[in-house]
């Protein structure tokens, strides 16, 4: 009886995790790993990210000239200003896909 589990009882790794219609109990399903790590889950994140890694390979630019340091910090600062959205918007649609699919699209057209 110790190491059966009940009718109504989740059997995942988080024994408070009850299979009900609560939206606490769906939370917990979903974090007790019903959610599959696929491959194709990290392919978006690592895309943004690599998005932002070549983003950033046109700041260097900045570097050529003769300027004083102060003239060339505000010129890096400028050129990566649009690559700040990229991983900002990898954030947050780490948790919400949506908000991802329609941000990269006005990202894209921007």
């Amino acid at each position: 009886m110790r190491g059966e589990a009940r009718p109504g009882a989740y059997s995942g790794s988080r024994p408070d995790c009850r299979l009900a219609a609560t939206p606490r109990a769906r939370r917990c399903a979903r974090s007790a790993g019903s959610r599959s790590k696929l491959p194709w889950d990290w392919l978006p994140r690592a895309g943004g990210l690599g998005i932002a890694l070549f983003l950033a390979l046109f700041a260097l630019d900045s570097f050529e000239g003769q300027q004083s340091h102060g003239e060339r910090a505000s010129a890096l600062m400028m050129h990566l200003l649009p690559n700040f959205a990229c991983p900002g918007l990898v954030a947050v649609a780490w948790k919400r896909p949506w908000v991802g699919a329609v941000g990269s699209g006005t990202l894209a057209l921007g």
